[in-house]
């Protein structure tokens, strides 16, 4: 199954090259609850349009490795990681320090149901420890809309701290988001 890393009935596995897959993206990112965040002034997503986006991640060779969650059994929403020095455009373009081993990670729930269940903190916490412990990474940073209650509160329970605004590249109405900055280091230091 290409499991990244699992506690209790959350698993992150690599997200597989297959309609099904595609599918399911482009499901989750209809739904209200993720376009609101992710990608909201681009039109509804197909999924052939999920294909092209998400395919070329789906492999070992890229730097991007897209992810499937699944909570007790059950596909449950997408995370994806990588090394930010691979991206030294887009870390410029939002305003994102290029600090050295930092990775970066962009994550959504995507099932109605499970949302507000505490599933994002434990994966961005699952994820980070996994990223610190198998990856070497010197800090997890990524952004997140000032005005994303709900995610900022997630991550913040995780144990990520506000360490600067940045404009992301995403558009809401026409606008980049005005976002934080948050980063995790982590527990044995800098």
């Amino acid at each position: 199954m290409d499991v990244i890393a699992s506690e209790g009935g959350l698993v992150i596995r690599r997200m597989r090259d297959e309609p099904a897959e595609y599918e399911r993206m482009a499901q989750w990112q209809n739904q209200p609850h993720v376009r609101e965040w992710w990608d909201p002034d681009e039109p509804p997503l197909s999924p052939d349009e999920a294909r092209q986006r998400y395919r070329g991640s789906t492999g070992a060779d890229s730097p991007m490795t897209a992810c499937i969650v699944e909570f007790n059994g059950r596909a449950a929403g997408y995370i994806q990681f990588h090394p930010w020095a691979a991206y030294p455009e887009d870390a410029e373009a939002m305003g994102v320090p290029l600090v050295e081993g930092a990775w970066g990670l962009d994550v959504f729930v995507g099932e109605p149901d499970l949302i507000d269940r505490g599933i994002g903190t434990a994966l961005v916490d699952l994820l980070s420890r996994y990223l610190f412990e198998e990856r070497g990474a010197s800090c997890v940073m990524f952004v997140a809309a000032v005005d994303n209650a709900r995610a900022l509160r997630a991550y913040e329970k995780a144990g990520f701290a506000r360490e600067g605004r940045a404009l992301d590249t995403d558009v809401k109405n026409g606008r980049r988001v005005d976002s934080w900055v948050l980063v995790r280091r982590p527990p044995w230091g800098p």
